[in-house]
Parts: structure tokens; C-alpha cells; sequence
């Protein structure tokens, strides 16, 4: 997994603008049963954000291409959440968000947009 993530770094950082908040996506992982994909990605907002959508920030796509499903809840800031947090102005947060996948979507490739992050997941 270590080679995996050092090919991919070539690629991370990436940071791009949402919602008022430059969005920097810091690596991805799995675990060793490949039933979730994780993503480390941290927030900075330019505005105050009343209501951040974090639904659909990052889609993982399994190996035929497909959409893996997006778990309904996330990590902002060492708090689960299942709603849209406000974000304070200037302050940066930690976001975890993961994907509920089975073995057989593996290699699984991260996607910001029509964009793919690295190179595909889980090989």
C-alpha cells in the first residue's frame, strides 16, 4: 500500500474552490478488508458557510466505472455528522469522508469533478 500511495502523491495535493472554501484532498486509503475507501481531505474556508455540502465532494468510481456509494456520514473536525456544518471564515478543518465498497470494486479510482486523483486504489 505504501507504493501505492507514493505513486499517487505525484498527484496529491490537490486543492481546488467549493462552496467558498478551497478544498485541498490529501490522500486516500482502504482498508485491508477493502469494505470502505477513505478520503483525508482538509477544508479552508474564504467566507463564513452557513451549510457546507459535503455529499458529492469526491465520487469514487469502482473498476467497471460505476459510482461506489458515498457513506451517509463524515468526519468534520473529529465530530460525525450526517448534516451540512457551518464553516467559519479562515479557520482550516479536517474532513474524513468514506465509501462503502466491496472487494470486487477494487482497483477503485478517486474523482474531484470529471478529474481522476492519481492512479487507481487497491491494485
Amino acid at each position: 500500500m505504501l507504493t501505492a500511495l507514493l505513486l499517487m502523491g505525484l498527484k496529491f495535493p490537490y486543492t481546488w474552490e467549493e462552496q467558498g472554501v478551497r478544498c485541498t484532498f490529501i490522500n486516500p486509503e482502504y482498508t485491508r478488508d477493502k469494505k470502505y475507501v477513505i478520503a483525508h481531505l482538509s477544508l479552508r474556508p474564504s467566507v463564513n458557510v452557513a451549510a457546507f455540502q459535503w455529499q458529492g465532494l469526491v465520487t469514487v468510481k469502482n473498476r467497471a466505472g460505476e459510482s461506489v456509494p458515498q457513506a451517509g456520514d463524515c468526519k468534520f473536525d473529529q465530530a460525525i455528522t450526517n448534516g451540512y456544518p457551518p464553516l467559519a471564515k479562515g479557520k482550516t478543518i479536517p474532513l474524513l469522508m468514506y465509501w462503502l465498497a466491496q472487494p470486487d470494486d477494487f482497483p477503485v479510482q478517486i474523482y474531484v469533478g470529471d478529474q481522476a486523483l492519481g492512479e487507481p486504489l487497491g491494485r
